[in-house]
């Protein structure tokens, strides 16, 4: 498939699930996060989403997204800087019940990529790449006060794939009458690609609003990067994020 052809299928793709967001009984959804290192390296992300129901504990999601992922590694001596903003639309299924749910979504990505390599001085490259983009979200109530809760991410255009593990623990307001409710939780990741490759562990905090249906989260840990050329670099690892149902 050309690079035209892609183009138009991305945007015919979200003007599919824009239009399938219209139905009844819709919910809304819109998430905003930045996490990143002491290397210069990281990902920020803009998501607007819908949940279409279908079925007393079914429901279809669609995403639009824009996102900056950038990082580098280390080849024959030089290092390289890679920086490539995205667009990516997906749509899948989420079953849910009162212990929690599972979403899965599939879709595609478009990426404007630009490499930087210090060999010589500076050379720059620019590419756009696509690809197919897989994800799964998973949210198990283990107790009333704790939560395990799994995401895992391929994006086919850089062949980068995350995965995060974390263990959240509700503070307060248990009956959800309150206007907060806080939880606290531990966490690991794994991330990369054939370039560069990372884990980390770390904690977070996160604060519900409960009436206006909005949290906040902030994160941060220790992480190791690597690539196949380089040893492991150690670095903290921070972050924050937002979410907001409407």
């Amino acid at each position: 498939m050309t690079r035209t052809l892609r183009i138009a299928a991305l945007l015919l793709f979200a003007a599919l699930a824009s239009r399938a967001a219209l139905a009844a009984g819709t919910t809304y959804e819109g998430l905003v996060g930045w996490e990143a290192d002491g290397f210069q390296q990281g990902y920020a992300y803009l998501a607007a989403g819908a949940l279409v129901p279908a079925a007393p504990h079914l429901a279809l999601p669609v995403r639009l997204q824009g996102s900056y992922l950038y990082y580098n590694f280390i080849e024959a001596a030089d290092t390289t800087d890679v920086r490539s903003p995205g667009a990516t639309g997906m749509a899948g299924v989420r079953f849910h019940s009162d212990r929690g749910s599972l979403t899965l979504l599939g879709g595609g990505e478009v990426r404007w990529e630009r490499r930087v390599a210090d060999t010589l001085g500076s050379v720059s490259v620019r590419r756009t790449v696509h690809g197919a983009v897989l994800q799964g979200e998973g949210d198990l109530g283990l107790t009333d006060r704790w939560h395990a809760l799994g995401l895992a991410n391929y994006g086919g255009a850089t062949q980068y794939v995350f995965a995060r593990g974390s263990l959240r623990y509700q503070c307060t307001n248990l009956d959800w009458k309150g206007p907060t409710t806080w939880f606290v939780g531990l966490e690991a990741t794994r991330q990369g690609n054939d370039e560069s490759d990372a884990w980390g562990a770390g904690t977070f905090l996160e604060c519900a609003l409960v009436r206006s249906r909005l949290s906040l989260s902030a994160r941060g840990g220790y992480k190791e990067v690597w690539s196949p050329d380089s040893a492991h670099r150690k670095s903290v690892s921070f972050g924050a994020g937002l979410y907001r149902r409407f």
